[in-house]
């Protein structure tokens, strides 16, 4: 098995744990936790099927992650801040962005004439960027309000730390890479790419542990 592999492999490991311990704690892990369960499971099916598509069955999955992870998946990430977001002047701005994203998508789904097979790094870039604004803008919420008081027992933080800590170390990996030349250099960003995934949602993992324990100090 090369490294490539092995990174690929138990990234999938990862969002089956993750999807497990959000499933079997979700009671723990706040409001809304079930749009990013669906977001986590769509990530999980795309990749998968990606995987399938790629080695087996030598088919582009190019449609896949148009559909799943930027049509899908950025706009449950969306949704779900949308829903945690409290103050009503902030709320409306979550709203304005979660519209944006699905404007945005298809446009670009109806002007593209090979959807099917062209992954739009525009769009993809601009998904990314509604997610970090949207992230931002959570995170002002949080910080002014009760929650700020129990940061290290609140899941949604870990998900927002989360979420920034993946897409703010592709964004580079994605631009530069498509600069690289050598098979070699090629490589060596994805594996860097899975590298930051996996990270990422090691720390997704972390956090309903951190959740229950300090969830079950406040209840005594």
């Amino acid at each position: 098995m090369t490294l490539r592999s092995f990174f690929i492999f138990t990234l999938l490991g990862l969002y089956l744990i993750l999807l497990c311990r959000l499933v079997l704690k979700k009671k723990i892990l706040g409001k809304h936790i079930e749009f990013f369960t669906m977001a986590i499971f769509t990530i999980f099916f795309t990749e998968t099927s990606a995987l399938i598509c790629r080695q087996y069955l030598d088919k582009n999955p190019t449609i896949l992650y148009n559909i799943g992870i930027i049509g899908i998946t950025y706009f449950l990430f969306l949704f779900y801040f949308f829903k945690l977001t409290e103050n009503q002047k902030l709320k409306k701005l979550q709203r304005r962005i979660c519209v944006f994203h699905v404007i945005n998508f298809f446009v670009f789904a109806f002007i593209t004439k090979d959807f099917i097979t062209v992954f739009s790094e525009t769009t993809n870039f601009t998904g990314i960027f509604l997610l970090l604004v949207s992230v931002a803008v959570f995170m002002i919420d949080t910080l002014n309000s009760e929650h700020v008081l129990r940061l290290r027992s609140y899941y949604p933080f870990y998900v927002a730390l989360s979420l920034v800590l993946i897409y703010t170390g592709l964004v580079p990996l994605l631009f530069f890479g498509k600069m690289v030349t050598q098979p070699s250099e090629a490589y060596v960003f994805q594996i860097l790419m899975l590298v930051v995934n996996w990270i990422g949602y090691i720390l997704l993992i972390a956090g309903t542990f951190y959740a229950k324990k300090i969830n079950t100090a406040y209840e005594i």
